[in-house]
């Protein structure tokens, strides 16, 4: 199934929940939505999801985060697949590995003492996607026949605390800096156990007139959505702000 199957697929188990709702950019996303002319300043860290239907009308799979997110209006979302690809400048899959080992050391308390990362990048020509290093037969075709002239690569790495959790955009607004995305994380499991590199989105879009980066939102659960820019580098999440 392609990108954009997946895309309707998704639009038409969630449509009944966008009835009556206007499509201005602002859908279901209050204050997140405040529109940023330049990625300088530092965005709102965490706010609490209010794109959420009702528990009772919620995707009932993995998908369950991402149910009320508008997928419109977007630039065209083309295709994307997640790996655990790296980036010179993003998440250390060593630095990782050593906060799965703190994870185990500190026992029941580990949840509450574990940093969150994020890192996101915009891709706009073809020499720069020598930044991204294990691709593998999902992703690869994502990437060998981008038209650079036409289209862009979001990439959005991310680890909070376990690799079973995959980010997924759904829509990517047109800002005067580039793009603005809105996902959120795949959870394939509740069970909080660590392991593994980090895990990116790697998404090909609709090319945006302004290529100079990218603010994400992504909603990682039922009570936050956090929020990083590609200006910032890594973005660690300090453990206080989940409790």
């Amino acid at each position: 199934m392609t990108w954009k199957h997946r895309r309707r697929h998704f639009l038409a188990t969630t449509g009944s929940l966008l009835v009556g709702a206007s499509l201005t950019g602002c859908i279901g996303d209050g204050i997140d939505d405040v529109e940023m002319e330049e990625l300088e300043a530092e965005p709102v860290r965490v706010t609490q999801p209010d794109h959420l239907p009702p528990e009772d009308e919620r995707r009932m799979d993995g998908h369950i985060w991402g149910s009320g997110i508008p997928e419109e209006p977007s630039v065209d979302i083309i295709d994307q697949e997640t790996d655990p690809i790296t980036h010179p400048e993003g998440i250390d899959p060593d630095d990782v590995e050593d906060r799965i080992e703190a994870f185990f050391v500190d026992g029941e308390d580990a949840e509450e003492e574990v940093s969150r990362f994020a890192f996101t990048d915009l891709i706009s020509a073809q020499d720069q996607l020598d930044r991204l290093d294990g691709f593998s037969g999902w992703t690869t075709p994502i990437v060998e026949d981008v038209d650079f002239d036409e289209e862009v690569i979001l990439y959005v790495q991310s680890w909070f605390l376990t690799r079973r959790r995959r980010p997924v955009v759904v829509r990517a607004e047109e800002r005067p800096y580039g793009v603005h995305a809105y996902g959120y994380l795949v959870q394939t499991s509740s069970i909080v156990h660590p392991e593994g590199p980090p895990v990116a989105a790697v998404v090909r879009m609709e090319r945006p007139e302004a290529v100079d980066g990218a603010r994400v939102a992504l909603t990682i659960n039922e009570d936050h959505r956090v929020h990083f820019n590609s200006s910032e580098g890594i973005v660690e999440f300090e453990p206080s702000l989940f409790l």
